[in-house]
């Protein structure tokens, strides 16, 4: 037990080493950032929950591969979509251009919370969901119906339902 204690950690130690390597290469990260995305889409679930990670660790150049992170909000490993859902809630305004896709998200159980807290975190751009936040305000589950209302509060004073 003890020794797959230290695989998990050295692990995370060598993700967060390779998120750093890539942030020095500056420009070319963002070739780097586009060939993690295509591994979202790998059979191994370690490599998709891997690839989900080192994308949450990009500042900058991430903008193409967020359509791949949200469209692996369905994946079906559940800790890949947890992990996507915090990639993308780490990333904020640089999903301000799936915010669309990241609403129609809401309908679903299964994804709804992870659109959500994106959705915050992407604050005033993602304006586009209002009225689909506004309703969620009103939903039995009381996480969901808080995560809503952040959402709108992070939107601003335009984003009144």
């Amino acid at each position: 037990r003890e020794s797959a204690i230290i695989d998990v950690g050295y692990e995370v130690v060598l993700r967060q080493a390779v998120v750093a390597v890539l942030e020095k290469l500056g420009i070319r990260a963002g070739v780097v950032a586009a060939e993690v995305g295509e591994l979202l889409q790998e059979r191994r679930i370690a490599v998709r929950l891997a690839a989900a990670h080192i994308l949450g660790g990009f500042e900058h150049f991430v903008e193409p591969v967020v359509p791949q992170l949200v469209k692996a909000l369905n994946d079906p490993d559940e800790g890949v979509a947890r992990e996507v859902g915090l990639t993308l809630k780490k990333l904020g305004i640089h999903c301000a251009g799936s915010s669309l896709t990241l609403v129609q998200f809401l309908t679903s159980a299964r994804t709804r919370v992870a659109s959500l807290a994106a959705l915050r975190a992407i604050g005033p751009a993602g304006k586009v969901g209002v009225d689909e936040l506004s309703k969620l305000l009103q939903h039995t589950d009381i996480h969901v119906a808080r995560a809503a209302a952040a959402a709108l509060v992070a939107l601003g004073q335009g984003a009144e339902p």
